[in-house]
């Protein structure tokens, strides 16, 4: 048997806008890892998420303010 927990939030309209912000922010972020990796594995490397991860922290408030 599955059970499941359905949640509705009615978030102000100051959290929504917080909410889709935050979800963005994480879509480019997965989407940025997604194409390094790609370009660094064509490329003939083989990257790791801990290295994605670090090389983003270096480059993101330069790059994307």
């Amino acid at each position: 048997m599955q059970r499941a927990h359905k949640i509705r939030l009615h978030p102000t309209p100051e959290q929504d806008e917080y909410l889709r912000k935050a979800c963005g922010t994480a879509r480019f972020a997965f989407n940025w890892g997604l194409a390094e990796w790609i370009r660094q594995y064509n490329g003939g490397g083989k990257p790791s998420a801990y290295a994605l991860k670090k090389q983003f922290n270096a480059i993101r408030r330069k790059e994307f303010p």
